[in-house]
């Protein structure tokens, strides 16, 4: 599936149980864009595909998804999205991984087009978590 902004492949994936947990409707499968964070959900997909092999900054296997659909949420509304934003969020530091160097990353990396809104995203995500 490519990103209907973007027009780039999106990495694609069963919805991770944690993002189910965290929001209830969310679809069986979801797909993210790894330049501007857009979220697709869908009943089915044509192939999985890894985040990874398309942007080497987010973490390697699922928690890379859970990531990329907390970013996805960040750019989308954060005061929309809050519960779930710092609920996936807290996921992710629970797992041990720490999601300010991410989204550091993501702010100067040379693939996203969301540079200037991840960093202000970071900025606001860190007063509401630490």
């Amino acid at each position: 599936m490519k990103c209907s902004e973007c027009h780039i492949k999106m990495g694609s994936s069963r919805t991770p149980e944690v993002v189910i947990n965290i929001k209830k409707e969310f679809e069986e499968y979801v797909s993210v864009c790894p330049r501007c964070f857009n979220i697709v959900q869908s009943s089915f997909i044509e192939e999985v595909i890894k985040l990874e092999e398309i942007d080497r900054e987010l973490p390697k296997g699922e928690i890379g998804m859970v990531m990329a659909i907390g970013i996805g949420w960040l750019m989308e509304s954060l005061v929309l999205n809050k519960n779930e934003i710092v609920g996936i969020f807290e996921h992710i530091i629970d797992e041990g991984k720490d999601p300010w160097i991410i989204l550091e990353k993501l702010s100067r990396s040379s693939t996203t087009n969301v540079k200037k809104n991840v960093n202000k995203a970071r900025l606001q995500l860190e007063q509401l978590i630490r």
